[in-house]
């Protein structure tokens, strides 16, 4: 893994083995971004005081995300750092501008307010609550699919 693309300070260890591509995570989150003007190199020790809060997983959605891990469907620092986490773990999760939401990048994501500008380093505290792998996600799948098809009377 590209040390570059996340730095991660672990609050609480988890537990079990880290998830593989194809996993599916259940984790309650907080981004927070950073001007590259008033900080010119990410470390982990940006704080949420410093930084505009954009996401809050629990207040927007009233529940965990769920995120299949490795598909890049997330900012790309995010997910590799979840590709490293297991379940039970806390960790605060710097994020360069390069790997979240590069220059050049359309101004699009709103989290909870006015839109991320492009090229900001990123902070996320996250919490992973469950992770399945990729057997049980696939089995999860085929049961919901027959579950779901009209019962013969």
């Amino acid at each position: 893994m590209d040390s570059r693309v996340f730095s991660k300070k672990v609050i609480n260890k988890g537990r079990g083995d880290a998830p593989t591509k194809g996993s599916l995570a259940f984790f309650l989150v907080k981004g927070y971004y950073f001007e590259t003007k008033t900080v010119t190199h990410p470390s982990p020790k940006l704080d949420q005081k410093h930084g505009h809060l954009f996401f809050d997983a629990d207040a927007m959605m009233a529940r965990p995300m769920e995120l299949p891990l490795g598909d890049h469907s997330t900012v790309q620092g995010l997910d590799a750092a979840l590709m490293t986490m297991k379940e039970g773990e806390e960790a605060s999760v710097t994020v360069p501008s390069q790997f979240g939401y590069p220059r050049g990048s359309p101004q699009g994501f709103h989290g909870m307010g006015k839109p991320i500008p492009p090229n900001c380093h990123l902070l996320f505290q996250v919490s992973v609550l469950k992770v399945w792998n990729k057997a049980t996600v696939g089995r999860h799948k085929r049961m919901c699919s027959v579950l779901a098809q009209p019962s013969e009377q």
